[in-house]
């Protein structure tokens, strides 16, 4: 939800930082296009020797005071995602992957809980719609746009963080810069930038599923035994309750079978053909008189 929210946010502030650009401009007062500029015409807004209609410079200081609103409110919501993201061990490890930051961490944490459930790195990626249309036949690859199936909000977040892995070399060398290098002598940034996030996409999987056996294996190191006072149970059956049926059936080696069951009724990690063994032998085992 907080995600949701911040992206509708963000949406309104770039609406109405372009809305107090055009205004200057319908006054002979253009700048380019970007944050940092838009910053420049609310510094200018304050000068008093700027000549602007009443209303205009009204009508620019509503536009200016929400664009400062909304500005607070993103900062809020964002220094809420960062406390998540360091209390979250998912959203914790993806910062040390390049062109992954706390809000990009916190949307996987918070939309790939299992990332068990893909078979793959490649999959995931399919997944979020980074992999490119197959138009392939008789025997010739033909691979087009990306399919842009998925989450798009991931999706975009990734795009963005892959784009700075382009822009910057220091980044561009812990993601493998050789390969981005010779990727944009042969194509358009924007290209090289999808490529980037699909290798990104396959980065955040593995390093999920290792953390992902990683506690797995914790945990079942950590689970305390189980007890049941009325004996230990076997597949469902109290322990107790097997050994008096083996005795009834074979009591010249019920107190070996009782002996063996209670051993692996404790112990769960034996393997379940020493079960078949002792079940087995036992069988071979006759009544007292019994024809044999």
């Amino acid at each position: 939800m907080l995600h949701r929210a911040r992206r509708l946010l963000v949406r309104q502030r770039t609406m109405t930082a372009c809305a107090i650009r055009t205004h200057f401009a319908e006054f002979g007062i253009i700048v380019g296009q970007g944050r940092q500029r838009v910053d420049s015409l609310v510094d200018l807004l304050d000068d008093e020797e700027l000549a602007l209609p009443a209303t205009a410079r009204m009508a620019l200081d509503v536009l200016v005071n929400q664009l400062k609103e909304l500005d607070r409110q993103v900062d809020a919501i964002e220094r809420e995602l960062a406390q998540m993201q360091r209390v979250n061990p998912m959203a914790k490890l993806l910062p040390s992957i390049p062109g992954v930051g706390p809000i990009t961490a916190t949307a996987l944490a918070a939309t790939v809980p299992d990332p068990t459930m893909f078979r793959s790195g490649r999959e995931f990626a399919a997944w979020l719609g980074l992999t490119p249309k197959q138009n392939s036949t008789g025997g010739k690859d033909r691979l087009g746009r990306i399919t842009k199936q998925g989450d798009s909000y991931l999706r975009h977040l990734l795009v963005i963080g892959a784009r700075n892995v382009v822009r910057y070399p220091k980044a561009r060398s812990r993601v493998g810069g050789g390969w981005i290098e010779a990727l944009l002598e042969r194509r358009r940034p924007m290209v090289v930038a999808i490529a980037v996030a699909n290798k990104l996409a396959r980065i955040i999987w593995a390093n999920l599923r290792r953390l992902e056996e990683r506690i797995r294996s914790s945990a079942s190191v950590r689970a305390p035994r189980r007890t049941n006072p009325a004996g230990h149970r076997f597949c469902g059956i109290s322990s107790i309750a097997v050994s008096r049926a083996c005795s009834w059936l074979f009591p010249m080696r019920a107190e070996v079978l009782s002996k063996a069951l209670r051993i692996i009724c404790r112990r769960p990690a034996i393997n379940a053909a020493w079960c078949i063994f002792i079940a087995m032998s036992s069988a071979t085992c006759r009544r007292p008189g019994s024809a044999r």
